[in-house]
């Protein structure tokens, strides 16, 4: 039995990474990391954690928006899956911006269509990101906080 999943490795290999390490530093900043696997939520915890960010993790987009309800301020970035049970990214993403308009938000997903491309940006979406794309994804965080 594999003791690895390819996820797994990839976040080692990111970890291990000397590009990665460079790119991005946490500093204590705090990612709200929404997915419904809990195999990509882990990966991105762990991605991220290692570079000094704190991570909050949901594969339930609903309780990720009583997090965001709760405390709008406690976060720092999103980090959002599009395809999720009860509300696409897109919605989630809108959702968000009527909370708290400057909270950066990133989207991961597996079929990046040139329509989601067109809607993302009208949704508040900063940067669309294909799913398995972690060096991009890197840079994205970096690039907004």
């Amino acid at each position: 039995m594999e003791t690895n999943t390819g996820i797994e490795m990839a976040a080692t290999r990111i970890k291990e990474a000397p590009l990665g390490a460079a790119l991005v530093q946490g500093k204590g900043k705090r990612i709200l990391c929404v997915d419904d696997s809990i195999l990509i939520v882990n990966m991105i915890r762990r991605t991220f954690s290692l570079r000094g960010f704190h991570v909050y993790g949901y594969t339930d987009p609903c309780e990720a928006l009583v997090a965001l309800f709760d405390d709008p301020f406690q976060f720092d970035l999103v980090v959002t899956d599009y395809e999720m049970p009860h509300i696409s990214g897109l919605n989630f993403a809108k959702i968000i911006k009527s909370i708290r308009s400057d909270l950066p938000v990133i989207m991961v997903s597996g079929n990046t269509t040139k329509e989601l491309q067109d809607q993302a940006p009208c949704a508040g979406i900063r940067e669309l990101i294909t799913k398995g794309d972690t060096v991009n994804l890197l840079k994205a965080v970096d690039n907004y906080i």
